[in-house]
């Protein structure tokens, strides 16, 4: 048992786990129904590595080196279609079925009709390079700006230059010719297939840890809104607020509620509610600068935790989003929809527990819901060793609603 033929195992069943890994991934949510194209592509990848073993020097198994360059392009096309459904950009059936038919009739021809050995490595090996050359432009244009993507997008266009090398490395070899060439030809296959390993394996742990990265955001991110969940808000806030105290700097709380939105959606349907909670949420966000964590902290209830913020500035934030909010008109038919919220403000007082605070905006908030709507309230400071149990109330600057 040779040592080439031992890494060849090693490889194919490397490829056979990650295959396996991502159907699992597919299998947990149809939001991540993508993996099952990168399922496919590295099954594929495996099936073309057996493929080529089988029938390298066996002249009988000529129908096996034509397949053998197909399913090495159709692994990376299931990829590149797995990259388009991840990042949910159009996919061009007709584009993916026609090039397919052009690299099988182009494998069959280099297989059953030339002899040619550069050519053969370009049909093999070209159809990938222009794939990789696609997947970059969807990363860099349809995927966001993150350090996994950036790694990527620097993997594939390796790629690009990986596939490229293939028949150029091969031409020069041939061109040179010698007694050497079989033995040269043999030694970088060896090398280049090695690369193909640490490649083709990249390319799949990255997308696995995008995937894992995007499963551990779902635990934290509300799916609607986009924001913080509660319980990730809490988290984040009492992070900051142990920051807050250790600099002995103030911080304030401020939590909101969107009138009557139950009317809304009995009115408008849960679709249009949708909508404003959505609007809402990029308000919420537009303003957020900093270290501001922004939550929705359920239905139509949101937090936003401003460090190093005091009162009077928290006051001014909360009442520049009621009034903007107000202000925005949304498409419904029938009668015009005119949205607002309710605004209850609170600063961190020193040791003052989080739920104390909590509590403390929360009475500020119901007091600007009986107060009329569509303002903004600040909570007094707690009463001295009364807990936030006993916390009052100031109304701040009301718009009329």
């Amino acid at each position: 048992m040779t040592q080439s033929f031992i890494s060849d195992i090693v490889f194919m069943v490397a490829l056979g786990i990650i295959s396996t890994a991502f159907w699992l991934i597919a299998s947990q949510n149809k939001i991540f129904n993508s993996a099952r194209w990168f399922g496919v592509a590295f099954a594929l990848a495996a099936s073309a590595v057996i493929l080529q073993k089988l029938s390298t020097g066996v002249q009988v198994w000529q129908f096996g080196r034509i397949l053998y360059g197909f399913l090495g392009t159709s692994a990376t096309v299931m990829a590149i279609i797995g990259v388009l459904a991840y990042y949910k950009a159009p996919i061009n059936w007709k584009l993916v079925f026609g090039f397919l038919t052009v690299v099988l009739v182009a494998n069959w021809f280099v297989q059953s009709v030339s002899t040619d050995i550069v050519l053969e490595r370009a049909v093999i090996h070209i159809p990938n390079m222009l794939n990789h050359i696609f997947a970059t432009y969807v990363v860099f244009s349809y995927g966001p700006r993150k350090t996994l993507e950036w790694i990527l997008g620097g993997v594939i266009v390796f790629g690009v230059l990986f596939f490229l090398s293939n028949p150029i490395i091969v031409s020069i070899i041939h061109s040179i010719g010698g007694v050497n060439e079989v033995e040269a030809l043999a030694n970088f296959d060896w090398v280049w297939e090695a690369f193909g390993v640490v490649f083709g394996l990249s390319n799949g742990l990255l997308f696995i840890l995008m995937f894992v990265r995007d499963m551990f955001a779902r635990t934290r991110i509300d799916g609607l809104s986009g924001l913080l969940n509660r319980k990730t808000f809490e988290d984040e806030m009492d992070s900051l607020l142990y920051r807050t105290k250790a600099g002995k700097c103030a911080g304030s709380l401020v939590v909101a509620d969107l009138d009557h939105f139950k009317q809304i959606n009995d009115t408008y349907g849960h679709g249009q509610g949708d909508k404003v909670i959505v609007r809402f949420s990029e308000l919420l966000l537009s303003c957020a600068v900093g270290d501001v964590i922004v939550g929705r902290l359920g239905g139509e209830e949101f937090g936003v935790f401003l460090p190093g913020c005091d009162l009077t500035s928290a006051q001014e934030f909360a009442q520049a989003i009621c009034q903007v909010f107000h202000q925005e008109k949304f498409d419904v038919s029938g009668p015009q929809l005119l949205q607002s919220a309710s605004f209850g403000v609170a600063e961190y007082s020193a040791d003052e527990p989080v739920s104390g605070l909590f509590t403390r905006a929360d009475v500020a908030l119901y007091q600007a819901k009986v107060k009329g709507r569509n303002r903004v309230c600040v909570a007094a400071p707690p009463r001295k060793n009364t807990g936030a149990k006993h916390a009052g109330f100031v109304q701040k600057n009301p718009v009329a609603a």
